[in-house]
């Protein structure tokens, strides 16, 4: 896009800078274990949650499921709970503490997965908003 004056470029840059920022949060993680009903069992799924003076505080989430024990697999979450997220790992079927039988991309995991999001997106302290990485 070409201004078509001085004033143009001038409201074009100002506006690219948008307004001042302020300090960011400084978030606080806490670990939680949840159970989470899918059709295709009970999963285990650890959450670290981004805390703001002691009280969890509603976010997006960026989730993992993974058949490598969730517990105490988090160790990217400082890096998502200091911006905000939520961090969520989540056995999959018939591993690490997880029901259900393992059946590494079959109908079973994948309804697990479908039913995970939705559970985490279906929180109170959940913005609906879920991402996967992993």
């Amino acid at each position: 896009m070409r201004p078509k004056s001085l004033a143009a470029l001038v409201a074009l840059l100002v506006a690219g800078l948008g307004t001042p920022s302020r300090a960011a949060p400084s978030y606080v993680a806490e670990t939680v274990v949840y159970k989470i009903e899918t059709r295709a069992g009970t999963l285990n799924a650890e959450v670290v949650h981004a805390t703001l003076n002691g009280k969890i505080v509603k976010a997006p989430a960026i989730m993992t499921m993974s058949p490598y024990s969730a517990l105490g697999r988090n160790g990217d979450a400082d890096r998502w709970v200091a911006k905000g997220y939520h961090r969520v790992w989540v056995d999959v079927p018939g591993t690490g503490d997880s029901g259900g039988c393992y059946d590494y991309g079959a109908d079973g995991e994948k309804k697990a997965g479908y039913d995970s999001v939705e559970w985490v997106a279906d929180q109170k302290w959940s913005t609906g908003k879920v991402a996967m990485i992993g």
